[in-house]
């Protein structure tokens, strides 16, 4: 059976290594509350900067934080919903925790920026 958290660090891994290769992709990848505020579309970003890191120190950090817990999430997932409903369950909570709080601080910060933008530029 495939393990779901050694992928995602995998994938992770590689995302971010790929990416300070390519310093046009990390542009458009990062978030950017302002950049998604003022043009239509963008929202990706919500989730492709989930899967950026900074640096080495940034990545590794975060993927033993990730592989310490998430053993216990997944295993508790799959006794409550069965297997393929727990690794189901497992990656959409994965993924719904790397949008969510990003879309709260996107929200409040693209309304400051554009509040700020459109005072400056005398409403």
């Amino acid at each position: 059976m495939f393990n779901p958290i050694l992928i995602l660090i995998g994938l992770t891994v590689a995302i971010s290594a790929y990416a300070w290769s390519k310093p046009e992709l990390m542009r458009a990848w990062i978030l950017e509350p302002y950049v998604m505020a003022r043009s239509s579309g963008q929202w990706y970003r919500l989730l492709t900067s989930g899967f950026l890191h900074a640096d080495w120190s940034h990545l590794l950090f975060n993927m033993f934080a990730f592989y310490s817990f998430s053993p216990v999430v997944l295993s508790t997932l799959a006794e409550s919903y069965g297997s393929g409903a727990g690794v189901g369950l497992f990656l959409l909570l994965y993924l719904g925790a790397l949008s969510y709080p990003i879309y709260h601080l996107t929200s409040s910060t693209a309304t400051t920026v554009t509040t700020v933008a459109w005072v400056r530029r005398g409403g």
